[in-house]
């Protein structure tokens, strides 16, 4: 229900935007904290949580996430093959932007 007030268009979905005015509200952050979630973390992982392929989550994909980064959770073999595949990502997209800068150049 929290979620939902947040939705400031009510049409399901989270975008950044909302999810940042979220974490502006005092009550917001308490609930946060007694579920064991650091909110400032949080704030730091808005670029995580909504990247450039889901800028915007279902209400229940955002609980999900946010659950998933409780501090009390320990990494699973899931987790840190998750890790691989967005690290694993991130270099193909910096061996392109290197390549297309190497034309360029020349």
């Amino acid at each position: 229900a929290v979620l939902k007030n947040v939705d400031s268009n009510h049409d399901t979905v989270i975008t950044k935007t909302e999810f940042r005015s979220l974490l502006l509200r005092s009550e917001i952050c308490s609930s946060l904290q007694a579920a064991g979630i650091d909110p400032i973390a949080l704030v730091d992982l808005a670029d995580c949580i909504f990247t450039e392929d889901k800028s915007e989550l279902e209400v229940h994909e955002l609980v999900e996430i946010v659950l998933t980064l409780r501090g009390g959770n320990t990494a699973t073999v899931k987790d840190c093959v998750e890790v691989r595949r967005l690290l694993l990502a991130e270099i193909r997209k910096l061996e392109s932007r290197l390549d297309t800068m190497g034309c360029l150049m020349r």
